[in-house]
């Protein structure tokens, strides 16, 4: 059996997540961090899976695992905002939300419109608001 790229478990998750396919998406999800443990795009879409699920918890520890890939690897100013967005989310959903209110501020410090631009990311942002 021909191994499967990380990248396309990546994007097999995202598209399973999408479809509605949880569970099927954990398994490639997971099975793509197992494959490439340092790369932080399995950790993103493995968290992004545990909101979906309404698992804060388990969604805040991949994410943190994903902004140790960032910090280890210096990465791009645009997936570091996608961290700290993703892990407001997690701390929205565990209803943490002044520290969810802090990690979306560092967002929007990195990029002022970025819930203008992004609307459907905004549900856990605009929860967080009203509950501080």
């Amino acid at each position: 059996m021909t191994p499967v790229a990380t990248s396309s478990r990546v994007a097999l998750a995202g598209v399973l997540s999408d479809a509605g396919r949880l569970e099927e998406a954990l398994k490639e999800a997971n099975a793509a961090v197992a494959a490439c443990p340092s790369d932080p795009g399995p950790h993103e879409v493995l968290g992004s899976i545990y909101v979906d699920l309404n698992d804060g918890a388990a969604a805040l520890a991949a994410f943190d695992r994903m902004r140790s890939c960032h910090e280890e690897n210096r990465l791009a100013a645009s997936q570091q905002i996608c961290c700290a967005v993703a892990r407001g989310n997690a701390l929205s959903l565990l209803g943490r939300h002044e520290e969810a209110m802090c990690a979306f501020a560092e967002a929007l410090r990195r990029d002022p419109e970025f819930f203008e631009r992004w609307p459907e990311n905004g549900s856990h942002y605009h929860r967080s608001l009203r509950e501080t």
